[in-house]
């Protein structure tokens, strides 16, 4: 369904984090994108609960040399689905998406609605839309620049010739999806843009989820080996919460009875 309520946050990833990112994916013969997306899965599902993800992600649909002249939009969106991820490791998740990924690629040139309609005639159950939510890695080989005004960096100036180029942020009136992540890439790192539906979740829940999701990237880059459930998601900031909500102890009289209490 579309989403007629939208609304977006941003935040940066830490440079350090960042670097930290690009560097376990080079050594784990990964690219960006499938670390990013492989975290991504596993937010989803920490805030679902749900052991096997769908989430969708847009290709420009040029797979063939034939369209990189041609003027159009030429985009689909894939769904990438890992259908158990109770007890997987992030080390191994990685490698399952890496491979989900290649697949999908593969076979882009499919349509998302004929899948959908090829899913209706079987009589699919929910034979609507496979997935909720998105991610997007934008990435610029050229003029990378731009990304920091498509990301919506209100201090970004690009100069264009005799002109210099300022993004206008916008609200996010309508989408797609429930949740959606969009990252852009520049040489400082990572910009993160959380498209929401403001009938769904509210501006608090998505800045603490913001934070959660910095915490589980530096959680999963520090010990790639532990399972994904066990990866912190909390910062110091909302422990500390929890934990004065949870300073309930209170002194008893040693010699009172259990009635008496």
């Amino acid at each position: 369904r579309l989403i007629r309520r939208g609304a977006t946050l941003s935040h940066r990833l830490d440079g350090k984090l960042s670097s930290r990112l690009r560097e376990y994916a080079r050594g784990s013969g990964a690219t960006d994108f499938v670390v990013l997306l492989a975290m991504w899965f596993i937010f989803v599902r920490r805030i679902s609960g749900q052991a096997d993800v769908t989430v969708g992600t847009p290709v420009a649909g040029r797979s063939s040399s034939r369209f990189s002249r041609a003027v159009g939009n030429f985009m689909n969106v894939l769904p990438m689905r890992v259908r158990d991820l109770d007890g997987m490791r992030f080390a191994e998740l990685v490698q399952v998406v890496r491979e989900i990924a290649l697949k999908a690629l593969t076979n882009q040139d499919v349509a998302l609605p004929t899948m959908l309609e090829h899913r209706a005639r079987r009589g699919v159950a929910a034979a609507g839309q496979p997935f909720q939510t998105q991610f997007v890695l934008q990435e610029f080989a050229r003029n990378s620049h731009l990304g920091r005004l498509l990301a919506g960096d209100a201090t970004a100036a690009v100069a264009a010739g005799s002109l210099i180029l300022r993004a206008y942020p916008l609200e996010q009136q309508e989408g797609q999806s429930l949740l959606s992540l969009d990252v852009f890439t520049d040489p400082e790192g990572f910009k993160c843009a959380w498209r929401y539906d403001r009938d769904q979740f509210d501006h608090e829940t998505i800045e603490h989820w913001m934070r959660c999701f910095a915490t589980l990237i530096d959680a999963a880059l520090t010990a790639p080996a532990s399972e994904i459930d066990l990866l912190a998601v909390l910062g110091a900031e909302d422990l500390t919460q929890l934990s004065s909500w949870n300073a309930t102890a209170q002194a008893y009289p040693a010699e009172a009875t259990l009635p008496a209490v």
